[in-house]
């Protein structure tokens, strides 16, 4: 039989929507039916978040590899997507697309959210659903008009426009937030880039210590009350996001960043952990607060 082109809005997944008898269960119901007819699921959205790709060896001791993003087709809905693929293959799939990028998600399964426990490595999203991708889908990056239509969700936050904490509140209050282990909203302005630094790491492992290198970045952040206050990112991903921010330039809403003492500095401070979104200049009026404390 033929294939039927069907472009699907995140709002119609959720099984939450009145307009679908359990959207989850419906879509499953088309999965299962693909053999027979096949419907090109196409959602067509923007990345709002992406974090490096992690191995692992199979009980079949094959190692399959995993690449978390997160995906936005509205202003109300996102949701994140775990993309399953041999490593060698996802390392090609990921180097086509980026954080801000429009894109087009081919074949993707629909599952209901795993427990809380288990999206403590992923963004909070209103959904109630999940995205997965495997050998059979696949991620297109969209320019031009179509993508135009999506561009402007880059600059909306994910939470609540006054649901944020201050430099200051960090400064004075690191003590009681670095125990906020879902991390703290934030909202700054960008004052400094540093430089991209590389350091090596000494983690245990189950009978010795494995040497890793790692690449750091850390950007200075200000406010209308306060300045000097650094985040530090650890993920290549992030990091090649933050590269692009504009010192004086660039507001950032941050979602999900974790509040850690410096010991080095002797101060506290953020660092970006798998659970972090950042929005780049999100309103006119989130711009007067920071500029104007």
């Amino acid at each position: 039989m033929g294939t039927i082109q069907r472009v699907v809005k995140l709002n119609l997944l959720s099984s939450d929507n009145p307009g679908l008898v359990d959207g989850v269960s419906f879509l499953l119901f088309m999965e299962s039916k693909w053999d027979v007819l096949f419907f090109c699921k196409i959602m067509y959205g923007i990345v709002i978040g992406k974090v490096e790709m992690r191995t692992f060896e199979g009980n079949d001791r094959h190692q399959r590899s995993v690449l978390n993003f997160t995906f936005r087709d509205s202003i109300k809905d996102f949701v994140n997507i775990a993309y399953w693929l041999p490593p060698k293959d996802l390392i090609i799939i990921s180097s086509k697309f980026t954080i801000g990028d429009v894109v087009a998600i081919h074949y993707p399964v629909v599952k209901a959210k795993s427990d809380e426990k288990a999206n403590t490595y992923t963004p909070w999203t209103p959904l109630s659903i999940e995205l997965s991708l495997n050998e059979k889908s696949y991620v297109e990056k969209i320019e031009g008009p179509k993508a135009k239509q999506y561009e402007s969700l880059a600059s909306v936050p994910c939470r609540a426009g006054n649901d944020y904490y201050t430099l200051a509140q960090i400064v004075t209050h690191g003590e009681q937030l670095v125990k906020k282990l879902d991390g703290i909203n934030v909202l700054a302005g960008v004052q400094q880039i540093g430089a991209l630094k590389t350091i090596r790491t000494r983690r245990q492992r189950e009978t010795d210590y494995d040497n890793e290198e790692k690449q750091l970045l850390e950007i200075l952040l200000f406010d209308g009350e306060t300045s000097g206050v650094w985040l530090t990112f650890w993920d290549s991903e992030q990091i090649k996001f933050a590269q692009r921010w504009i010192p004086e330039e660039h507001i950032i809403f941050c979602v999900g960043l974790r509040v850690r003492y410096d010991e080095y500095r002797k101060v506290y401070g953020l660092t970006a952990t798998r659970q972090s979104l950042f929005t780049i200049n999100p309103g006119s009026h989130l711009y007067c607060k920071v500029i104007s404390g």
